[in-house]
């Protein structure tokens, strides 16, 4: 993002502007998604610094996207993020994997003990490998604390594109790195 081009990404909502080397979606549109690559990836992992910019929402990134439109969970995908608001799932202060089919399931949610703080960096991965989707977080306060949730869907999307989501809230996000996954990443 050093170049300010978003020449290659497409957005579905939100408001996306480049500063210095982060994307940031200043938008608290629900559902707000901004997605590059190939319709035809299907192993790989995508790894990026998350920021969520207020309480309340959830910021994260989108793997296996197809069908991409405007408005909350449309599209095919799935999503793994970071939610800091409360809401009746108890799914708050999480992190949060889940399968949008033009509507969300939820796979799995992890608490995160100290909660997920607005304003601080943290550092999201997602591996997607066959119907195996592993995610994990590492705490800013303790970078050598990691947290790792992992969901397998029977009837999982095999390809899509990878994207940037965030609900509610802004989000940003910085050194993002896309790359093949193999089975012993597993």
């Amino acid at each position: 993002f050093r170049t300010g081009d978003l020449g290659k990404w497409r957005a579905f909502g939100g408001t996306w502007n480049v500063n210095h080397d982060t994307i940031q979606n200043d938008s608290d549109q629900r559902g707000a998604k901004l997605v590059t690559g190939s319709p035809y990836w299907n192993d790989y992992s995508v790894e990026a610094d998350v920021e969520l910019l207020g309480p309340e929402g959830d910021a994260g990134l989108v793997v296996r996207s197809s069908h991409n439109q405007t408005g909350v969970d449309a599209y095919h995908g799935y999503y793994v993020g970071l939610r800091d608001r409360e809401n009746d799932l108890n799914t708050d202060n999480s992190l949060i994997l889940g399968k949008a089919d033009f509507h969300y399931t939820s796979l799995k949610t992890l608490p995160i003990p100290g909660g997920i703080i607005p304003f601080r960096w943290y550092r999201l991965k997602v591996l997607v490998y066959g119907c195996r989707i592993v995610a994990s977080v590492t705490w800013p306060i303790h970078s050598h604390r990691t947290f790792t949730a992992s969901a397998f869907d029977h009837d999982c999307y095999a390809h899509g594109r990878i994207g940037l989501r965030s609900y509610a809230s802004g989000g940003a996000w910085k050194d993002i790195t896309i790359r093949p996954a193999t089975k012993a990443e597993m």
